[in-house]
């Protein structure tokens, strides 16, 4: 019996050594690259803005935010995503999608905002630096707080994670890091 529980424990073991770095951050072309989300309060009261942020060390070409965000004191409701002054106004696609389904059935949303630079032949690329990609803007409840908001990567199917792509195929993807702060509060 013992030697049965000790073979499934190595197998489990085995398992979770080879799939873990598939899951982690990976950037085999310079320093990690990172997205940082803050949430910030508007002047309207029960509205937020979730910033998205994201510092790159190389020529990006397709981007991907799948976000899940959370309310411990009620629902909330996805408004709008803007691009003004981000660093992807020239980017040719960018579609931000709010997943109903999921909506539907919890008191959290799935967004997922994809972007392409180019489609033409012509790459356009998101160029080495650090700022601002988009904003979603979110309502709740009136009991929802700014601290009882969370944000956090999720996997929203069929194959959307935290993702950046170089326009060279040979290269593949970048798996940046992912933070979420409170706007003048703190760090997850």
């Amino acid at each position: 019996m013992t030697q049965i529980r000790l073979c499934t424990v190595i197998a489990i073991l085995g398992v979770l050594a080879i799939a873990a770095p598939s899951f982690a951050q990976s950037d085999a072309y310079g320093k990690p690259d990172a997205c940082q989300v803050v949430l910030k309060e508007t002047a309207k009261p029960n509205h937020w803005a979730v910033e998205i942020n994201f510092t790159n060390d190389e020529a990006v070409f397709g981007l991907i935010f799948p976000l899940i965000i959370s309310s411990s004191k009620g629902e909330l409701s996805y408004d709008s995503t803007s691009f003004a002054g981000s660093r992807v106004d020239s980017f040719a696609v960018k579609i931000p999608y709010e997943d109903t389904s999921w909506t539907a059935k919890e008191a959290s949303l799935r967004i997922n905002l994809g972007m392409i630079g180019s489609i033409s032949p012509s790459p356009i690329e998101l160029h080495p630096g650090s700022g601002l990609i988009a904003r979603h803007y979110i309502s709740g409840a009136k009991d929802v707080t700014t601290e009882s908001i969370s944000v956090d990567t999720t996997f929203i199917g069929p194959s959307n994670r935290l993702l950046a792509t170089m326009y060279d195929p040979d290269k593949g993807s970048i798996k940046p890091t992912f933070t979420f702060e409170r706007a003048g509060g703190t760090k997850k």
